[in-house]
């Protein structure tokens, strides 16, 4: 059985980049406007390759008037009263499972692009078969005047980095679904398969 093991997020709502743990019995507890609904989101964009039509984002706590949308969390808007926190934002989250019992891994999500000018969000869903994927695959170290940051990659840096791992991967596979439909139905039939092919 594939259990959730981490998940990845670049440049989501105001979280810094962070690959957070899962165990078997894991439980999100916090604040009123802590961030549970925006992880709980997260998971839900990443496990429907952020097809509109299927998700419902959580509304913020205690705010009737909410309006979160894939496109807000992207870019850090945080409060109607605030400027976002990012003018443009490439977005990632990556979900990944292993099977308990072979250990063959699972990791797919989304990759998204947005920016003030723009009024919806571009998305990329993916499905990695064999592999693993952390943070490091979706961001890059950088320094400036001596401070260190991570800046996430774009798709085609980060696609090519994770399609030469999965090459040296026996039975590995890096697919990149178009429509939400066959991407969904990719990482049923990836999590099915334990680790099968």
């Amino acid at each position: 059985m594939y259990l959730l093991s981490h998940l990845v997020l670049v440049n989501w709502h105001n979280f810094e980049p962070l690959e957070l743990p899962f165990s078997r019995l894991t439980a999100v507890i916090g604040e009123n406007r802590s961030g549970k609904s925006t992880l709980l989101d997260a998971i839900q964009v990443a496990m429907l390759g952020n097809h509109g039509s299927w998700r419902e984002l959580n509304r913020a706590a205690g705010d009737e008037r909410s309006r979160r949308t894939v496109r807000s969390y992207c870019l850090g808007m945080v409060a109607p009263e605030q400027p976002p926190l990012r003018d443009s934002a490439v977005t990632w989250i990556a979900l990944h499972f292993k099977d308990e019992e072979t250990g063959h891994d699972v990791t797919f999500g989304v990759n998204l692009v947005a920016s003030l000018g723009d009024p919806a969000e571009r998305s990329s869903p993916f499905v990695v078969k064999g592999l693993a994927l952390g943070l490091a695959d979706f961001v890059a170290e950088a320094e400036e005047d001596g401070a260190r940051f991570l800046l996430p990659r774009d798709w085609e840096n980060a696609s090519a980095r994770i399609a030469r791992r999965v090459a040296a991967q026996p039975g590995g596979a890096f697919l990149a679904p178009t429509g939400p439909e066959r991407f969904i139905g990719e990482w049923m039939k990836a999590l099915n398969a334990g680790g099968r092919s």
